[in-house]
């Protein structure tokens, strides 16, 4: 195994924050796994620029098999993993139809990759967290997840789906206090994305720029977990 003095795996990894983050971390000197569905060109760009150190990782979260399958190829490489982003999500059109209308076969969907999908994830990656050095787990959360902060009366799947992912988050931080592990939800900003839209404020990499320095700044306090925004403000549940 090449040694590398910190290793993180990051799934949603092909394009928008997920790519953005792992050039901040390859920056950074890590070793990077990168959990991605589909190669593109910047991702093949990446693997001729970081070779060994960047790894593209074929994963697809709404599938067990295919979640089992990545753990073991990353294992392969590395036997602890520092830091864990689960950053891969998605927000079906549907999302926007009205109570009435609503799609329940894609609101399934939606918790199949926003809420289980980092749930797969953990299950195959616990014991490389608990190694770590850093021992630091983040799922991509959203203020859209926001209970108390809910001021929306539709999108029900993305928000519930997020609202159950943050209950995730807290769960984990439980079963792993002892470990040493801490547990972060990040709500990432309204970004220039597929997701996002081109009107929203934030870039991609402004935000990942703001990630990395949040996550280093708090990954102590084991005791509960912590939602935050981008910039480590604190964010009601």
């Amino acid at each position: 195994m090449t040694s590398y003095n910190q290793s993180i795996f990051i799934t949603g990894g092909a394009r928008g924050l997920g790519l953005e983050l792992s050039k901040k971390y390859l920056g950074e000197g890590f070793r990077v796994f990168a959990g991605i569905r589909q190669s593109n060109r910047v991702t093949d760009q990446l693997e001729n620029l970081y070779p060994k150190q960047y790894i593209v990782i074929q994963v697809d979260v709404s599938d067990d098999q295919s979640v089992t399958e990545a753990a073991v190829k990353i294992k392969k490489h590395a036997d602890q993993l520092d830091v864990v982003i689960n950053n891969a999500a998605a927000r079906f059109k549907e999302t926007l139809l009205s109570l009435d209308a609503i799609d329940i076969d894609t609101s399934l969907k939606a918790f199949n990759i926003n809420t289980l999908g980092p749930l797969r994830v953990a299950k195959n990656l616990a014991d490389l967290i608990k190694k770590g050095e850093m021992k630091v787990w983040v799922n991509i959360s959203s203020e859209a997840g926001s209970i108390a902060n809910c001021q929306r009366n539709s999108e029900f799947d993305y928000c519930m789906s997020k609202a159950a992912l943050n209950m995730q988050s807290a769960l984990l931080q439980n079963e792993w206090k002892e470990d040493q592990v801490k547990v972060l939800a990040i709500h990432p900003g309204w970004m220039k994305t597929d997701m996002g839209g081109e009107r929203a404020p934030l870039s991609p990499r402004e935000s990942a720029q703001e990630i990395y320095e949040t996550i280093k700044k708090n990954k102590e306090n084991v005791d509960k977990s912590t939602f935050i925004d981008y910039e480590g403000t604190p964010y009601p549940w």
